[in-house]
């Protein structure tokens, strides 16, 4: 489910046969795309310039976004693994786009940031931390945490020498 104003999407024709859209036609469209029973919303479609389209893909990389994962280990972690964690900074992840979005994605390797690492150990349990992550926007956070066959490095596995 989306928080707030939702997300900006832009769709490109290429090799359009017509002029851009009319404001009606872009009425008409967003009154077919609205799917009341499966939860989407299209507010506000119009045409825009390619410098538009630019700007939103120049802001995805600057945005920071923050998860918390619960997450298991193949070993007791002790309170030496989480200060090693709660020490990074700014880590550069090379992510090969995830196995189980290749059906979608090209197949990159994507450079992403994450900011921080703030954890705490799950009571009565050291497999377990709560792990807080701040990270670079399109990271993908499930990877970065189990490795994804090696094809997120370094990972959380990596950094832990543990599964």
């Amino acid at each position: 489910r989306m928080l707030g104003g939702g997300r900006p999407f832009v769709i490109e024709a290429v090799n359009p046969r017509a002029a851009p859209p009319s404001l009606a036609l872009c009425e008409s469209l967003q009154k077919e795309l609205d799917c009341k029973d499966c939860g989407v919303t299209v507010r506000r479609l119009q045409p825009v310039s390619e410098d538009v389209c630019g700007l939103l893909k120049e802001g995805e990389q600057e945005k920071q976004k923050c998860y918390t994962a619960v997450v298991w280990a193949s070993r007791k972690l002790g309170s030496e693994h989480l200060d090693k964690l709660r020490q990074i900074k700014d880590l550069v992840v090379n992510q090969n786009t995830p196995v189980r979005v290749l059906h979608r994605r090209s197949p990159l390797v994507r450079p992403r940031i994450i900011h921080s690492i703030e954890c705490e150990p799950v009571a009565n349990n050291p497999h377990y931390l709560l792990m807080h992550l701040t990270t670079q926007a399109g990271t993908y956070i499930k990877e970065f945490v189990h490795g994804d066959f090696g094809r997120t490095e370094p990972s959380l596995c990596t950094l832990l020498d543990c599964e």
